[in-house]
């Protein structure tokens, strides 16, 4: 008896490996390797998912931009008035220098704590620091 799967695809390719696919905010995503076994296959679509369902998937593009493409994205992204948008450029910008070419993912909350110091230091009011501090933590 075969067993119809209600997430993602597994198919042979003509070098006797099995591929997996899955869809992912509109996209087909295909596993990042390929398997030896139709089984193997299934783990890992089994393991997509279960992280998808409880909320701990890690999208595999994401760490394919920079901190700094992300943030312009974020911002475009925002349904903001001109003033308001302008208020998050100006916090973006001291986030900018620092982490602009980071991946997002390997940002560690050391570096943030650095700069979130280095920027307390530099003459800025503590409300601006603050803002700045949790536009960091939307962004």
């Amino acid at each position: 008896m075969t067993t119809v799967r209600s997430f993602g695809t597994i198919r042979k390719l003509p070098s006797g490996r099995y591929q997996a696919r899955y869809w992912y905010l509109g996209k087909q995503v295909t596993a990042g390797t390929t398997f030896a076994t139709k089984t193997d296959a299934r783990a890992f679509l089994a393991g997509i998912e279960t992280d998808l369902k409880r909320g701990t998937f890690v999208d595999p593009v994401a760490g394919k931009v920079t901190f700094g493409e992300y943030a312009g994205s974020w911002l475009d992204q925002r349904p903001a008035r001109p003033r308001t948008r302008e208020t998050y450029e100006s916090q973006l910008n001291r986030l900018l220098p620092t982490f602009a070419n980071h991946d997002p993912s390997s940002i560690t909350p050391a570096e943030v704590r650095t700069w979130h110091g280095r920027l307390s230091k530099s003459g800025l009011s503590w409300n601006t620091v603050a803002k700045c501090y949790r536009c960091s933590a939307r962004s």
